[in-house]
């Protein structure tokens, strides 16, 4: 199996992040492989009185459908008529694609604890806790949600 990724992100304003990446894969086993192509692509956006609010969606797997082939599906049977004589036949696997995946998420920082003594304009509390969800939709199977929670002390512990 490999899977090989070229990604491109920008951040295209102080709120607003971006990013693709393309990705080939290719997996086999045997005598059977399959080769496909297919595009992640996400955006963040950030906003907020101290930039405390974050904002998320991610789209994974766009791309051309997959199909096996190769010597390991070709099976052998008598010929009609004859046991002595066997034809090769060769079987075709149907195609299939990979499962999109669209996420949406969210995250909310909450700041405690006395403002330090600093000129910045946006200078934070020492301490930071950050409440987030997420849904994944998944088409082939159920969705997921998500919840979590992040703690940090001057943004170092």
């Amino acid at each position: 199996m490999l899977n090989l990724g070229f990604s491109f992100a920008r951040r295209f304003s102080k709120y607003v992040n971006g990013g693709i990446t393309l990705k080939l894969i290719s997996e086999g086993i045997s005598n059977v492989s399959a080769t496909g192509a297919a595009l992640d692509a996400g955006l963040q956006y950030t906003t907020g009185e101290l930039d405390d609010i974050h904002f998320g969606v991610h789209i994974r797997n766009i791309g051309f459908p997959m199909q096996y082939s190769g010597d390991g599906l070709t099976v052998k049977r008598p010929a009609p008529g004859s046991s002595s004589y066997e034809i090769p036949y060769s079987l075709r696997a149907a195609k299939f694609e990979l499962p999109t995946q669209f996420s949406i998420a969210f995250t909310k920082d909450l700041y405690f604890g006395k403002m330090p003594e600093s000129k910045e304009r946006f200078c934070k509390p020492a301490h930071r806790l950050s409440l987030s969800g997420s849904f994944i939709y998944n088409p082939f199977i159920e969705n997921d949600y998500g919840v979590g929670a992040e703690y940090a002390y001057r943004e170092r512990f």
